[in-house]
């Protein structure tokens, strides 16, 4: 038998064998395994990131404060931006500019004053479009708030103003820079220098490069420099929405009759006479 004949042989046997394998398989023989695919992330999370992503961006952005008062909707919401109370310096006036990002109705402002041992006068002016370039123009200005107030001291808010007759509410649109002057008759009001370029909520932007003013309308003007106070607001253009409280929680209107009691803590300013 050649050896071509052996080699036939052999392939036919290993045929066999390997038919047999495959019929009768063996207990020890592993099984080979098959790849499990891992699934992708589920769809609904790539919907929720652009969402979520939202939500962080309202929270960073939030409103310093807006207050909803009781039975006032959110289209008539009061509102509030301060800036900072950590003053440098003090001047006879300051000069800013604000820039509301909705309409709103300017009511009151907060300021900040040295401790004083009588009532201050506080005078406010105010006009359209920035106050750069109007610094020692008065007839640029419209007087808007002429009030008597007692100071709260060093790095604190005082309102102004403090009285109902001295309120007299100023609408700005949105989009329109406005500037506002506070003019005492000294250098009792404070300011930073090098503080923030603006402050800001949902409502308002206020400038940080304001101006910082001497005394009288020809008193030199240093820039930029940064109110130390708040700006008061309700949002809506009507000047007569509804009455909230001034600056500092006082009351805009009286109440109807006089009370037996006396209030809960002394008025800004005291009685004509003594009382009976």
């Amino acid at each position: 038998m050649n050896g071509s004949c052996h080699q036939q042989m052999r392939r036919e046997r290993g045929l066999m064998n390997r038919r047999r394998s495959d019929e009768h398989p063996s207990p020890h023989r592993r099984r080979p395994q098959t790849a499990t695919m891992t699934t992708a992330p589920p769809r609904r999370r790539r919907r929720l990131a652009p969402l979520l992503a939202a939500a962080a961006s309202l929270l960073l952005s939030a409103p310093a404060a807006v207050l909803a008062q009781d039975g006032v909707d959110d289209d008539a919401a009061v509102g509030s931006l301060p800036t900072v109370y950590a003053s440098t310096q003090s001047a006879a006036g300051h000069m800013f500019d604000v820039r509301p990002k909705k309409d709103l109705v300017v009511y009151g402002l907060e300021v900040n004053v040295i401790r004083l041992p009588d009532p201050v006068d506080v005078l406010v002016y105010t006009k359209a479009g920035s106050h750069a370039g109007s610094e020692g123009t008065e007839g640029d200005w419209t007087l808007w708030l002429n009030a008597t107030v007692e100071s709260f001291g060093l790095d604190r808010p005082t309102p102004v103003p403090q009285r109902p007759s001295a309120s007299d509410p100023v609408a700005v649109a949105r989009g329109e820079t406005r500037a506002f002057y506070v003019a005492l008759g000294g250098p009792y009001l404070r300011y930073s220098e090098g503080e923030r370029l603006y402050y800001q909520n949902r409502d308002l932007v206020l400038f940080g490069s304001g101006s910082a003013k001497r005394q009288g309308w020809r008193g030199v003007a240093f820039s930029p420099r940064t109110f130390n106070g708040a700006v008061h607001y309700w949002l809506g253009t009507d000047l007569g929405a509804h009455p909230p409280l001034l600056p500092g929680g006082y009351t805009m209107e009286p109440t109807g009759t006089p009370t037996d009691t006396p209030s809960g803590s002394p008025s800004a300013h005291p009685s004509g006479g003594p009382s009976a």
